[in-house]
């Protein structure tokens, strides 16, 4: 913990996002140019991105549970974003853009991957840098999207040269079963059940009340300072231009969002499996 207290105190300032581009970066040329250069192109392609999800996934998890456990803000899905959770968001954006990269170069007709990519920059930068709230709920699904990727990209880089490589082929063997059960609990039951619980709250309004009520009195404010001569001034204000945006964004569209990333994953993930069996 005090080592991720002390890498946070060191990007809190700087320029984490693009910090941590460059590092997913720098592990993919890594991979790609010295771990798998003796791979066939298809199979190296696919190792290669597999192996940077590798240096996401338990990052991602243990830095997520770090910010839900050491932030101050209230815990519900329509608390403020902690600089913490900041980080952790801006992480994964950092991954997500650098897979998605790679699918946009190598594997362009992959539409799924492509799309599912996009859903997550979308959810992940609306709630970095337009809202600043909901991170709660996203770092617990992003948990239990990233607690099976050790697994996960350790069988699949073992199915890979299963056919090649005995080794290979009794290592996919022994985690085959293991995993599915594994995957299927996490990805078929808890996160489901989480997304259920986040789209509630979103759609019942129980985050959107404060959020209207600064609505109505920003618009009352606004038609006052109109009469008054004050409109220009006081639609610059940034708190003002937030609660718009708050407003606009934070309630339906945010839990669509989710909903729709959520459908693109289990669609992929059961692509995923067919292809592999």
């Amino acid at each position: 913990m005090a080592i991720l207290a002390e890498m946070d105190s060191l990007f809190l300032h700087s320029h984490p996002l693009s910090t941590f581009f460059i590092m997913f970066f720098s592990v993919y040329l890594a991979a790609y140019l010295i771990v798998f250069r003796n791979w066939g192109s298809n199979h190296r392609k696919e190792a290669t991105s597999c192996f940077m999800s590798l240096f996401h996934g338990s990052p991602a998890v243990i830095m997520a549970i770090h910010a839900l456990l050491n932030s101050k803000n209230s815990r519900d899905f329509a608390s403020a974003n902690s600089a913490l959770h900041d980080r952790v968001l801006e992480f994964s954006m950092a991954y997500f853009l650098m897979d998605l990269l790679h699918y946009l170069v190598f594997v362009p007709h992959d539409v799924l991957f492509i799309l599912h990519h996009l859903a997550t920059l979308y959810v992940l930068a609306t709630c970095r840098y337009v809202v600043h709230h909901g991170a709660y709920g996203i770092l617990l699904l992003l948990i239990l999207a990233e607690i099976t990727s050790p697994v996960q990209n350790t069988w699949s880089i073992a199915r890979f040269r299963k056919v090649d490589v005995p080794a290979a082929a009794k290592l996919y063997e022994f985690l085959s079963p293991r995993f599915y059960v594994f995957y299927s609990v996490v990805r078929g039951v808890l996160g489901p059940i989480c997304v259920f619980k986040m789209v509630v709250f979103f759609v019942s309004g129980a985050a959107s009340a404060l959020l209207h009520l600064m609505y109505a009195t920003v618009t009352q404010q606004m038609d006052g300072s109109h009469l008054s001569g004050g409109f220009s001034n006081l639609a610059a204000d940034p708190v003002i231009q937030g609660a718009y945006q708050l407003r606009q964004v934070y309630d339906t569209d945010f839990a669509l969002a989710v909903v729709c990333n959520t459908i693109l994953s289990r669609i992929k993930d059961f692509l995923q499996f067919q292809l592999s069996l």
